[in-house]
């Protein structure tokens, strides 16, 4: 029986959801599932609060901070800065100096 429960508990909390990650890649950036998944722990945290009353430490809510910044980080866009060339390059001379 004791191995009966082992084994679903190895069904239930990994294969299940590590076969559902992969399929879902399928459907979303790679890069953007990779992001997606770096919440993994900060939402264990939060289901740990709400479900099971486990407060975190001072620790755990400073990991949490730095990941969820790391996240907002990662997904802000940066409209770069366009390059200009000062002059055309003509036949045997250099190309003039790259301005931003």
């Amino acid at each position: 029986m004791a191995v009966l429960l082992m084994m679903s508990l190895a069904v239930v909390t990994t294969l299940i959801p590590n076969l559902s990650y992969l399929e879902g890649l399928k459907y979303v950036e790679t890069g953007k599932a990779a992001v997606m998944l770096a919440t993994e722990p900060v939402m264990a945290t939060i289901f740990g609060l709400l479900l099971f009353k486990e407060v975190p430490t001072i620790w755990g809510f400073i990991g949490m901070c730095l990941v969820v910044t790391a996240i907002v980080l990662l997904n802000v866009k940066v409209k770069p800065e366009p390059v200009t060339i000062s002059k055309p390059a003509i036949k045997g001379e250099p190309v003039g100096e790259i301005s931003k």
